[in-house]
């Protein structure tokens, strides 16, 4: 069994114990299926492999865990109907790495019981608004500076906002100071920014 573990353009040098197949132009990097219960070792094996990918790449389009196949020929098959598509997405990531950013928190800090009716309509509010508030203050400016960005769903306190950036790989320190500077506007809340990593959030299309 052989795994796949990311798409490439421009590789400079091929990890040890990885392979390049060319299917029609696409370069497909694999490597021998490790056989693991361990899904968390598993995991981290995969995320490891795909980093030493994005720093030895012009483009690097990474591939979820678990894309196992018998042979090199079966690969070959699976991946030649969506050439066209995966190069798109190739290049639409081109030179670029992934920035997270996460913000949590407390929505209010009294923990008294709503007075009445309307108080607690205010309190079941107050984390939409902080939201809002959040998605227009931090994530609309860090989003003008980004090539393409996710935002994940609102779910509910104290995670408020969870969103991915795909920015430049030159930009990251300027990306990373703004989105400091962002979050001193919110000094009750914790906001934390991740990376560079290769670009998982963005190897799908819009939808």
């Amino acid at each position: 069994m052989i795994r796949l573990y990311a798409f490439v353009d421009g590789l400079r040098a091929v990890p040890c114990g990885l392979h390049i197949t060319r299917i029609d132009r696409l370069d497909a990097v694999f490597g021998g299926a490790r056989e693991s219960d361990d899904q968390l070792q598993a995991a981290l094996v995969h995320g490891g492999v795909v980093e030493s990918l994005r720093e030895q790449a012009d483009a690097v389009l990474p591939v979820r865990l678990g894309e196992d196949f018998v042979d090199e020929a079966a690969l070959t098959d699976a991946v030649a109907p969506r050439v066209q598509e995966l190069r798109k997405r190739l290049e639409a990531v081109r030179g670029c790495v992934e920035v997270g950013v996460r913000v949590v928190g407390e929505v209010s800090s009294s923990h008294e019981e709503p007075a009445d009716g309307a108080a607690y309509m205010r309190m079941r509010l107050e984390p939409l608004r902080l939201r809002n508030a959040l998605e227009e203050s931090l994530h609309a400016p860090l989003e003008r500076r980004a090539r393409a960005a996710r935002v994940a769903p609102f779910g509910s306190a104290p995670l408020m906002l969870e969103a991915s950036y795909l920015v430049s790989a030159a930009a990251v320190d300027d990306f990373a100071g703004e989105a400091v500077d962002l979050a001193a506007a919110w000094p009750r809340l914790s906001v934390t920014c991740t990376g560079p990593w290769a670009p998982y959030s963005f190897t799908e299309g819009e939808g």
